[in-house]
């Protein structure tokens, strides 16, 4: 306890937490020439060589799903809580130089409580498993379940067995899937306990305490909920006038967080957690308290857990658990009150769920009473029971008190605006909406959501017409909403910030989603006034498509394409005198480390956007940094395009009308065989443009070819989008 208090206090003596980033030189793993081989072992060559087709489709999609996740922009390297990893690393594979050699592990943004190996020895661990961890030991047990994998070569024996499935069987297996990049990461249930049992040996002879494997079990079993369980108090959630009726706040026992004790292991990844928890015990044996919680730096570990706890805030926002979000900052503000960190990622928490309630995707963010379990659920009860324009005053009377108490933060500024404005628009134009101090009245606002007894029975005879029943319709008689900002309708501040907002015009919503893998078939044209000199190019896409096969994607080398597109790229772009920067992996070098970690930014960024795709505009989580990026390079548009080839279908019915009218009609013969031989092809090139700064989509173009893509077609098509971006 000492530890973690210490721990703690040393983030409290700072006034605001530092995001992880990435830092130093690219590894190589991340550069596109490396991520081209397959590090497997002899061993695998030989056993594959009676079906080479088979290893070597296993090596291009195995290849293709490591280099998306590298280039994803959620992997992080170069960091102390990276170099505190591989000091742990070191400790476990000291015996084995060798296989250290050959394992890189880093780090991956994401709240979920996983780590995952690859076949080329790259393991990740997520920043949500790392928060959740009680002792160095813990995670020493996760990094040598990791390394089973990789020396047991599990990727390539699960992707052999999973060809051998029938086809109802496979699309079960591939159905089970939540990411289908990491189809080259799942291993069945026999293979995760072989990993235990491997992975128990690693831990054991680096010394570890045996007894902290079973820690480990525990904390998975927990790993839905946050990393600690405090009460919730009322008061965080209450503001100087705004207070929640009692009617939406369970002040009693929330529901308790279900441990799973279920031993049925059927439906699942891995084996049950009581079964892995029962072999483990059997080979610890009478020796639980053999070795050390510690190897490596005790101090280290809590300072970088804490350092992941603090992150969590901000992942579970990427992730739509705006609800975790705000809880993990109350958690961590008992010990740290005053981070300014906490205040932002509050206030744009606010931010998201009055975005998801004004577009009807409540449900999208808040969960009912019956699926929240634990301190959580105070939250979403509260949220759940609230009506729109109660959550929008909730939101714009909070998000005005962090920015009193931070009067200089920009970003806390920033989505205060934005949140003033979305409420303006919604719900009133003018601050005469609120009532003055002089009628504030807090027994008057509790009194809306209490109900008489005589009330009751009012209701009901109404309700029914006289008849007996015990359902009472409970009718709200009045709103809290309107008491809630009586001093901040008199402050100048607010009131020039509520008077300078424009109205937000509401538009249609599009049927289809925005994103640069299904872009909208529609054309939109800049606006006249825009001038845009510079871009970004941050995310280009190449696939070739085969829908003839069963599984449709080829993951062949597509660097001479790739090439073949940047380079038209450029050239378009001069011929229009328009300067474009391309941030793209295939583009970086080594060196090129500052631009690699600033593209990561914008790639989560656009991946937030595209989540949100039915809004004019957005914020994004890292609103702060893409400010800055937008500054630094000079240019707040950052583009994303798609370029697809298509092998298509044959229609055998249409070349089977063609056989029989040239039956009647020989000339035709020769004409009908080479349209049954020829295969039909088709191409694809998406373009997007978004203003970052604003999260606006500026510009989008598709267009579809009855032919294979080609450098001269893609020219001609860049060109008139460059051409249509300056407005020539």
């Amino acid at each position: 306890m000492l530890a973690v208090f210490f721990s703690l206090t040393i983030h409290a003596q700072n006034n605001r937490h530092n995001i992880i980033r990435c830092s130093g030189p690219i590894p190589e793993d991340f550069l596109p020439n490396k991520i081209k081989t397959v590090l497997l072992s002899n061993d695998v060559n030989k056993s594959a060589g009676k079906n080479k087709k088979l290893f070597t489709n296993f090596s291009l999609g195995n290849n293709y799903a490591i280099y998306n996740q590298l280039v994803s922009g959620y992997v992080i390297y170069g960091t102390p809580l990276n170099n505190y990893i591989d000091r742990v690393a070191d400790k476990l594979l000291a015996n084995d130089v060798e296989l250290r050699k050959k394992i890189r592990f880093y780090v991956f943004e994401s709240p979920q409580v996983n780590a995952f190996a690859f076949s080329n020895g790259i393991i990740f661990l997520n920043i949500g498993l790392f928060a959740q961890l009680k002792s160095e030991a813990q995670l020493a047990f996760v990094m040598s379940h990791e390394i089973a994998h990789y020396k047991q070569e599990h990727s390539f024996k699960a992707y052999t067995h999973q060809k051998t499935l029938s086809r109802k069987e496979r699309k079960s297996f591939e159905e089970s899937s939540l990411r289908e990049e990491l189809n080259f990461t799942r291993f069945s249930r026999i293979q995760e306990q072989d990993a235990d049992e491997i992975g128990f040996n690693i831990f054991k002879e680096s010394g570890y305490k045996l007894n902290e494997a079973l820690g480990l079990l525990d904390v998975l079993s927990m790993s839905e909920y946050p990393f600690d369980s405090l009460r919730l108090q009322k008061d965080f959630l209450n503001g100087t006038y705004l207070k929640i009726p009692e009617k939406y706040f369970i002040n009693g026992d929330v529901k308790a967080i279900a441990i799973d004790t279920n031993e049925i292991d059927s439906l699942r990844t891995h084996p049950a957690i009581p079964k892995r928890k029962q072999s483990i015990t059997l080979k610890i044996g009478d020796q639980s308290q053999i070795g050390k919680s510690f190897l490596v730096s005790e101090e280290e570990f809590y300072k970088r857990r804490n350092e992941c706890r603090y992150e969590l805030s901000r992942l579970y926002m990427l992730d739509k658990d705006y609800v975790k979000s705000i809880y993990n900052c109350y958690l961590l503000m008992t010990q740290d009150p005053d981070n300014e960190y906490f205040y932002e990622v509050l206030v744009k928490s606010l931010y998201f769920l009055q975005i998801n309630f004004n577009n009807s995707s409540k449900r999208d963010v808040v969960l009912s009473k019956y699926k929240a379990a634990g301190e959580t659920a105070r939250i979403h009860y509260m949220l759940s029971n609230m009506k729109t324009e109660e959550l929008n005053v909730w939101c714009l009377r909070k998000s005005w008190e962090y920015h009193t108490k931070f009067p200089d933060n920009e970003e806390i500024f920033a989505f205060t605006k934005k949140i003033t404005q979305h409420f303006k628009s919604e719900f009133a134009e003018d601050v005469s909406y609120f009532f003055p101090i002089k009628e504030y009245n807090d027994s008057l606002i509790q009194s809306f959501y209490v109900i008489t007894q005589q009330e009751e029975i009012e209701e009901k005879k109404k309700n029914n017409k006289g008849r007996k029943s015990n359902k009472i319709r409970v009718v709200n008689r009045g709103s809290y909403a309107k008491y809630s900002m009586p001093d901040f309708i008199t402050q100048k501040h607010f009131l020039d910030v509520y008077e300078s907002l424009p109205l937000i015009a509401i538009t249609e919503e599009n049927e289809e989603e925005i994103s640069p893998k299904k872009i909208q078939r529609v054309t939109q044209k800049p606006k006249k006034e825009l001038d845009i000199n510079k871009i970004i190019i941050a995310d280009l896409t190449q696939i070739s498509v085969d829908e003839r096969k069963s599984e449709p994607i080829l993951y062949r080398a597509m660097e001479k394409r790739t090439q073949l597109l940047m380079n038209s790229i450029n050239i378009c772009a001069q011929k229009n005198n328009l300067d474009v920067l391309l941030m793209l992996p295939e583009a970086t070098k080594e060196s090129d480390s500052i631009i690699f970690a600033d593209r990561n930014i914008i790639i989560k960024y656009l991946d937030e956007r595209r989540r949100y795709s039915d809004l004019d505009e957005l914020y994004g989580v890292d609103y702060g940094d893409i400010k800055k990026l937008t500054e630094k390079y000079q240019t707040k548009y950052v583009g994303v395009i798609y370029n697809a080839g298509f092998i298509l279908k044959k229609d055998w019915g249409g070349v089977a009308f063609e056989f029989l009218v040239s039956f009647f009609y020989p000339p035709l013969i020769p004409f009908t065989i080479y349209d049954a031989v020829k295969p039909d092809k088709e191409s694809y090139l998406g373009f997007a443009l978004f203003d970052v700064s604003n999260g606006k989509i500026v510009y989008i173009r598709e267009q579809t070819f009855n032919t294979d893509s080609n450098p001269d077609l893609l020219k001609s098509e860049l060109y008139n989008i460059f051409l249509k971006i300056k407005n020539k």
